[in-house]
């Protein structure tokens, strides 16, 4: 979904960080298809200069549902939110 407040957000992802993240070195998230070019810059500003990552991608929702499917290529009907 999309992150409306990012000092919420970086309250919410420092406890997750501190639990289970800590010795990663990298991070994945997923958008959704209609997600605007600010908002995965904003993300990744958050990421790398809050947090200790040296890698992060992001992937559009339905690109990551079409690969579950086996498929490189395909049409993704996406409702909802």
């Amino acid at each position: 979904g999309y992150i409306y407040d990012y000092e919420i957000f970086t309250r919410f992802f420092e406890k997750a960080y501190r639990t289970v993240l800590a010795e990663s070195q990298s991070v994945f998230f997923t958008e959704p298809a209609i997600h605007r070019k600010e908002n995965r810059v904003k993300l990744a500003e958050t990421m790398f200069e809050n947090f200790d990552f040296s890698q992060m991608f992001v992937c559009k929702s339905p690109v990551l549902s079409s690969f579950s499917c086996g498929k490189s290529t395909c049409l993704v009907f996406d409702s909802g939110e």
